[in-house]
């Protein structure tokens, strides 16, 4: 009879959690074997604009995470996308103040900083035109600095070559700029 007890109350907090994970709209994720990478960057951009994000290498791998860093100047919304050929975008980063909860603290994928970045220069970021697209408009942003941001691109699979093409899409409100000083990345072969 307790076997069965004990069985049911497994049961019901399996239930519980997964309905407080869907009703939260957190992330979970678990550990995922990947290499860290980082890069150096120095793009400035006070209008909307779109930048071609390619490979070096001839040898494919997988791009299982991209979290971006740098300083957002301005009042404005600031939003930025990876996009593959057809126009799927995947979010970056959002500088609008998200209403948090407890799961969100304490969810997400970590990666450990890498100690050559020189080594890292994987992925080529080409400028390539300016956009009349603008955010979202919403309230309360931040602003100033930020660090190892990534939203819907935490945990993702983007398969990467020196024939790959994607687009990273910065869109910035008027009056407002952003400087990407850097991005940190996972790799998978």
């Amino acid at each position: 009879m307790n076997l069965k007890k004990l069985q049911l109350s497994i049961i019901i907090i399996l239930i519980l959690v997964g309905l407080l994970a869907v009703l939260s709209k957190s992330n979970i994720t678990g550990y995922v074997s990947a290499d860290s990478k980082s890069q150096q960057l120095d793009i400035f951009a006070d209008k909307s604009a779109e930048f071609i994000i390619t490979a070096e290498n001839e040898k494919p791998y997988s791009l299982t995470s991209f979290r971006i860093s740098g300083q957002i100047t301005g009042k404005g919304a600031v939003e930025i996308y990876l996009s593959d050929i057809v126009g799927k975008r995947i979010l970056v980063y959002r500088n609008i103040m998200e209403k948090s909860t407890a799961m969100s603290a304490i969810t997400g994928m970590a990666i450990g900083k890498n100690t050559q970045p020189e080594l890292d220069k994987l992925l080529l970021i080409i400028p390539n035109k300016e956009l009349d697209e603008k955010p979202a408009k919403a309230e309360n942003q931040e602003t100033g600095f930020f660090t190892d941001k990534c939203m819907d691109s935490c945990v993702m699979n983007l398969k990467m070559s020196k024939n790959s093409r994607y687009k990273l899409i910065v869109l910035v409100d008027s009056g407002t700029s952003i400087k990407i000083s850097g991005i940190e990345y996972a790799v998978k072969n």
